[in-house]
């Protein structure tokens, strides 16, 4: 499992003063991105390089607790599924250890030139791998 921790801002919030839904969706991705920095695998080097392309294919999203401003948030991802060319992320938004949201992202590894879904490098697999339940 990653961990990310954070705050609710004003800006995810809407007129009720609860968390808009794409928001989840949004801090979901932020820790997402910590994720693939921790892992040698930074999105703002994969886009300066030019080589690679990772984008997000598919989401899920359950809902079950609000979320407020100021609230503290830990977003706990785990690797749910690794295939050939792709994976499934399971981003959990925790308050407390009451679950807010749970967001399912399918991620496939894309040559930036052609487009065609590769494999999966070496390095980016051994490290989703080691962070399975």
């Amino acid at each position: 499992m990653f961990e990310v921790k954070t705050r609710v801002n004003l800006s995810h919030t809407d007129a009720a003063g609860v968390v808009f839904f794409p928001r989840h969706l949004e801090l979901a991705h932020i820790a997402f991105e910590e994720l693939m920095r921790h892992l040698g695998w930074g999105i703002e080097g994969m886009l300066t390089d030019g080589r690679w392309l990772l984008p997000v294919v598919r989401v899920e999203a359950d809902y079950r607790h609000p979320l407020r401003m100021g609230d503290a948030l830990s977003i706990r991802i785990v690797p749910a599924r690794l295939g050939e060319s792709s994976f499934t992320l399971r981003s959990s938004l925790m308050l407390d250890e009451t679950l807010a949201s749970e967001i399912h992202t399918w991620h496939v590894f894309l040559d930036a030139d052609d487009k065609r879904p590769r494999p999966l490098p070496d390095s980016l697999r051994k490290g989703l791998s080691a962070l399975q339940d």
